[in-house]
């Protein structure tokens, strides 16, 4: 694999985590074992405060909206010490629906929007993600944000690949404050 195809391979896990950024198991389990969706977006609202880094070349931020009822995120490359904005996104809990969601766009990215559905599963948050490219194209992906402690999170991106999801990318995000 070349440089350059490692980079953009890099740049498309980390905006799809950035969309904030989705943890997911098999949907039997989930809906067997998730807490109310209220519980999730509070839970969500952990990664407020600090920066989380994926390595060092993607970052995230997330800041409480408005009366603790929607969580604001941001993506970010980071290149020789530039920070370029690339992607924002936000989270709430969908009075019709009962269910937390979170829409976001992106530039400079496959991928030029994302709606998520969010659902908390003991330490881990779950998400049902579906991207938009420019034309129209919908993928569904699954992440998994699962929290070895209140600084650290395993980010899993999952692809459907026949009748099973399948590992794609996936690293750890450290908050830094």
């Amino acid at each position: 694999m070349t440089r350059t195809r490692s980079r953009e391979s890099n740049r498309r896990g980390c905006w799809l985590a950035v969309t904030l950024p989705a943890l997911l198991v098999a949907a039997p389990v989930a809906a067997a074992q998730t807490s109310p969706p209220s519980d999730a977006l509070e839970f969500l609202g952990r990664m407020v405060g600090g920066t989380w880094h994926l390595g060092e070349d993607f970052q995230q931020t997330f800041e409480w909206g408005v009366g603790r009822q929607a969580i604001h995120a941001k993506g970010y490359f980071v290149a020789n010490g530039e920070y370029r904005l690339v992607s924002e996104g936000l989270w709430m809990l969908h009075p019709a629906d009962g269910v937390v969601k979170a829409w976001g766009v992106a530039i400079d990215m496959p991928m030029v929007m994302w709606e998520y559905e969010t659902r908390l599963d003991g330490n881990e948050l779950q998400h049902v993600l579906t991207t938009y490219t420019a034309d129209g194209t919908a993928t569904t992906v699954r992440e998994l944000w699962t929290f070895s402690d209140p600084d650290h999170y395993e980010w899993t991106l999952l692809e459907r690949s026949g009748d099973a999801w399948v590992r794609r990318m996936g690293g750890t995000f450290e908050r830094r404050r």
